[in-house]
């Protein structure tokens, strides 16, 4: 009820007071509950934004996986491929190599076999023969030969040669009434200025009545 002067009465006043606190509690309800929406949404995106990253997550990991498996595979095949070009490439190498060490040898052999023939032919053309005789029995120490005239060998006293040689075959022949005579004879050079005697050949082993004894020289006498 209103009065005359325009004012509102106390229980009007309660009346008002308490329509606009049910409007409240209705309005902030409404707010509730629309903000209750929201997060249930926003948790609802969420869940499914986790979802699918989970996914993401897992496939990059077998994406990954997958990667790291074919990179393996192709390094042993890689590594497989490149030893098997070694072992080729080595096997190449070792059969070039015997080849060439082959044609080498050969080589050498030839030309070894060459010069031993014009070393052979050289030393016929330039070479001489002397010969020796001895005479009697034959003692141990002694020099019993001589190269003519009678005259018998001696330390620093036999056969006289005025230059440089080689000494390149013995040749003997025994005159004797043993069936199988043997002896053991040793050639010292005693060189004309006087200097040190040199053994030519320490120990040749004569058995027999003839026999040639072929001397690998290693230096001029």
């Amino acid at each position: 009820m209103e009065r005359a002067d325009g004012a509102i009465s106390a229980i009007e006043q309660i009346q008002l007071n308490k329509t606009g606190l049910a409007q409240e509690i209705t309005d902030r309800g409404t707010e509730i509950t629309r903000v209750e929406g929201l997060v249930s949404s926003e948790a609802t995106t969420r869940a499914t934004t986790d979802v699918a990253l989970g996914d993401r997550v897992d496939q990059e990991i077998v994406n990954r996986q997958a990667a790291i498996t074919s990179e393996a595979e192709a390094r042993v095949a890689g590594d497989a491929n490149e030893a098997s070009l070694r072992d080729g490439a080595i096997s190449t190498e070792v059969v070039n190599r015997n080849n060439a060490i082959a044609v080498e040898t050969g080589n050498r052999q030839a030309t070894d076999a060459s010069e031993t023939t014009a070393r052979e032919t050289a030393i016929d053309k330039l070479g001489f023969l002397s010969t020796a005789e001895a005479e009697g029995i034959l003692y141990a120490g002694d020099y019993p030969f001589s190269f003519g005239m009678g005259n018998q060998s001696g330390p620093g006293y036999g056969l006289p040669i005025p230059f440089d040689f080689y000494l390149h075959k013995i040749a003997y022949t025994s005159n004797s009434i043993d069936t199988a005579p043997e002896i053991t004879l040793k050639i010292t050079n005693y060189p004309f200025d006087g200097s040190a005697a040199m053994v030519v050949m320490s120990s040749i082993a004569v058995v027999g009545k003839n026999s040639i004894h072929t001397h690998t020289p290693t230096a001029a006498g």
